[in-house]
């Protein structure tokens, strides 16, 4: 109500102002070169009214301690100057100064015209007055009511020393307990707030598994939205959208990863008595999908708070090589080609295909392999840049895995630089954060700190990465599917032309063994055959 005021009177203020000058201008430019006139009173009057009301309008925008002292100090100096104007304009006016000519020249004299002017700048002065007064009124209030409220803030913490002791205690008064309680919280304490504890691990810190809604379910597929509920696919999400997908071998870490990438984005500190999971288990879930047989996606939305500056889709995919052998593996690759071609939840493009494997593979085993060539399979060669090494359960030494992926042929994205990989360490991702008294150094909290800046390096790099786009997955999904029909009528065939071979083979051994007795047979075998004729009806 009070900035309102402010500019309000600030305004007239600056309209005043110009009439005065306007008004003084003219009468100069009538030639009245009295004394009165010659002081221009009229222009240095309506130019501190002008600058009393722009300042009176800035300050009632920002509402800064220095520009309301501003406003009405010069408010205070424009009364003055409207005490003076409006004397020097009213004394000749009400004196009737201009009846008498003082030209040279009698035409140019209008002494009813000049006497309106000295009339017309003492009611300006007067006017602006009036309003100058009422703005170092109200800047005055202003400056005194946010001094008050600063003295009370000051007064409800009011700190003091032991001499005794040197040290310093302070008090907190129960205002000061508000304050601090309306501070905003973060996006994780919100979160925090909105899950629910995780069933299989409990303590300190407490885990919860952050609350999500199931947009897609079925046999081979999951999608989650985190956090908001109205949360939509990437492809109508307007804000940047990176969509990640890892894949790796059975037991290299891709669901403690995923859970610690979350944590990252949603920026859980050392600190936090907290700590979430994303990766659903099997004994967190209602429904008999297995998390192991499943294409899984977790959306989270950007939202003021998190560590990066965009929206992200993490999609999880089964570990190859587990009990269920080859066919199990290759039923996972058709999975993912399905998960990205279908349309209910479209995946337009992915900026990292990522396979995820421990630090101290020295060589990759064949699954790793199958699993490095099913990434091929499925995006083709244009994914070459983007797929990218995650080395997990890594320390600050250089993995062992970096090169067996260099001897198996990995692709790399500059061929000067060598693999592009990224190391993870979560080991310390759920460890216990509270620190003995008798320690002043945590080994887990540095170990937290390296996984938190290996983190930031990953995202920093997908931040600048270009998404592919999935219109070569069809294509190279139905080119796939061509080639495994080819195959598999090849082996037809071929098993036929085996088992034909085999029958000729065996034919010959048998003409060799008993070809001999055939020239002995000379008996002549009589034999009857039935042949059946057609036979004309008799009438």
């Amino acid at each position: 109500m009070k900035a309102a005021a402010i500019r309000t009177v600030s305004a007239i203020c600056i309209i005043l102002g110009i009439f005065s000058i306007v008004t003084q201008g003219a009468s100069l430019v009538k030639r009245s070169f009295v004394f009165y006139d010659a002081i221009c009173h009229g222009i240095w009057a309506g130019a501190l009214y002008i600058l009393a009301g722009s300042l009176g309008i800035t300050a009632a925008r920002k509402r800064t301690r220095s520009l309301l002292i501003a406003t009405m100090v010069v408010s205070i100096l424009s009364i003055a100057a409207s005490i003076v104007a409006a004397v020097l304009s009213g004394f000749p006016a009400l004196m009737e100064y201009f009846t008498f000519c003082n030209h040279k020249s009698k035409r140019r004299c209008h002494p009813t015209i000049l006497l309106v002017f000295q009339w017309a700048l003492m009611a300006v002065s007067i006017l602006a007055f009036v309003c100058v007064t009422t703005l170092a009124a109200l800047t005055s209030k202003a400056v005194c009511c946010n001094k008050r409220k600063n003295m009370n803030k000051d007064s409800n913490t009011v700190p003091y020393v032991d001499i005794a002791t040197v040290t310093q205690t302070i008090e907190v008064s129960p205002k000061t307990e508000e304050i601090i309680e309306k501070k905003p919280k973060r996006i994780a304490e919100v979160l925090a707030q909105k899950s629910s504890p995780y069933a299989n691990q409990r303590g300190v810190p407490n885990v919860y598994l952050l609350s999500a809604k199931e947009i897609l379910s079925n046999d081979d597929f999951r999608w989650f939205n985190i956090g908001r509920p109205d949360a939509v696919s990437p492809s109508e999400d307007h804000r940047d959208h990176k969509v990640i997908i890892l894949m790796g071998a059975t037991g290299c870490g891709k669901s403690t990863l995923i859970d610690g990438m979350i944590n990252y984005i949603l920026g859980v500190r050392w600190k936090d008595p907290f700590r979430f999971k994303c990766v659903r288990d099997d004994t967190s879930i209602i429904t008999n999908h297995a998390r192991t047989n499943t294409v899984t996606a977790y959306t989270l939305r950007h939202q003021d708070g998190m560590n990066v500056p965009f929206s992200i889709t993490i999609i999880d995919t089964p570990g190859y090589g587990d009990t269920k052998g080859v066919k199990r593996d290759k039923q996972i690759t058709r999975n993912i080609q399905q998960f990205l071609t279908q349309h209910k939840t479209r995946v337009d493009q992915i900026h990292a295909a990522c396979f995820v494997a421990a630090s101290g593979d020295s060589r990759l085993t064949a699954t790793q392999r199958y699993a490095i060539d099913s990434i091929f399979s499925i995006f083709g060669k244009d994914m070459k840049e983007n797929i990218r090494l995650l080395v997990t359960f890594a320390d600050n030494s250089q993995p062992a895995v970096v090169e067996a992926c260099a001897a198996a042929n990995f692709p790399v994205t500059f061929p000067s630089a060598g693999i592009t990989y990224s190391k993870f360490n979560s080991s310390v991702l759920y460890a216990d954060n509270t620190q003995p008294e008798d320690e002043d150094f945590s080994f887990d909290e540095r170990f937290w700190d390296m996984s938190q800046e290996n983190y930031y390096k990953f995202f920093t790099m997908l931040a600048g990465m270009n998404g592919r786009g999935r219109k070569s997955a069809p294509e190279v999904f139905q080119s796939r599917q061509l080639l495994e029909h080819s195959l598999e009528d090849m082996k037809r065939e071929l098993a036929d032309c085996l088992v034909n071979i085999e029958n000729m083979e065996m034919f010959r051994r048998q003409m060799r063994e008993y070809g001999h007795k055939m020239d002995q047979f000379n008996d002549q075998v009589q034999i009857s055959l039935m042949r059946s004729r057609a036979v004309e009806e008799q009438q």
